[in-house]
């Protein structure tokens, strides 16, 4: 998390003995909008958190190219603020392209309580790629749908962002998948997933406790790699140490009917740094 404007590189070592180092840049203008406070519905909280708002960076993900939210095209008038919060995000962080997962195009152009402009500006130039799917991404029908809605990220230039209605599972499946692809450390998978629990839970939009949180996570692990964890309620980077994710995350995308020429295209465009 930000703290104030400057550089810094970031080195971590795994237990196993693999060190990752990135580049991290902050300015004073993102740090404002991020962690800009607002009262919704009698609770005060950041921006980000409202909008369940990140940049996903670590592996080979480029620097500010892929992020995740909740639902910027509100369908309830009781969220519509979330969803402001949401578009404002998207727009300082000047995202590009979007993959949305939660509604089908009549559900954006029916929408009454809508003010987020920019993400209305994306759609109406057809830089919202957009299919209402099931949260079912172990289902063959739904595995197409995510990898045509991924084949979209091969065709348009990022910034790249992924969502569904809350930014939790539907999203958090293709995130991890994406992170998969990309050499992420496990340990960051996992953060990044339980990140999204902590943001809903806190803005008072979900009730996830710790076990129901991990045992979806390995689920999520399982669909894409063939693994379960010794323990699902307590999972540990121990548990896949003999499973290679980038090798894993291609099968499921291949599955799905990507050729391996549209899936390295996938990778470079996420490797791009902004």
């Amino acid at each position: 998390t930000g703290k104030k404007a400057g550089k810094a590189t970031i080195t971590a070592t795994s237990k196993y003995g693999l060190t990752k180092t990135c580049n991290v840049i902050v300015t004073n203008e993102t740090i404002a909008k991020e962690n800009e406070k607002v009262t919704i519905n009698g609770k005060t909280a950041t921006k980000a958190q409202f909008a369940n708002f990140r940049n996903v960076h670590a592996g080979k993900i480029g620097t500010n190219n892929l992020y995740r939210c909740i639902d910027p095209i509100v369908g309830r008038a009781k969220y519509k603020e979330y969803a402001y919060c949401a578009d404002q995000l998207l727009k300082e962080h000047n995202v590009n392209t979007i993959l949305n997962v939660a509604d089908d195009k009549d559900d954006i152009k029916k929408r009454k309580y809508s003010n987020s402009l920019y993400y209305l500006e994306l759609f109406n130039t057809g830089r919202v790629y957009t299919k209402g799917i099931r949260n079912k991404p172990d289902n063959k029908k739904v595995q197409k749908q995510i990898v045509n809605g991924l084949k979209f990220f091969t065709k348009q230039q990022g910034p790249y962002a992924v969502h569904c209605y809350v930014g939790r599972d539907r999203t958090g499946f293709i995130i991890i998948l994406l992170e998969c692809l990309m050499d992420v450390p496990y340990e960051y998978i996992y953060n990044d997933y339980s990140l999204s629990i902590k943001n809903l839970n806190y803005v008072g939009r979900s009730n996830t406790s710790i076990d129901e949180q991990n045992r979806n996570f390995s689920k999520i692990l399982k669909i894409i790699t063939g693994k379960s964890p010794e323990n699902d309620k307590n999972p540990r980077a121990y548990d896949w140490k003999n499973v290679n994710f980038v090798k894993s995350a291609e099968k499921y995308l291949n599955g799905g009917d990507m050729t391996d020429g549209e899936i390295a295209i996938l990778k470079r465009n996420l490797s791009v740094n902004r």
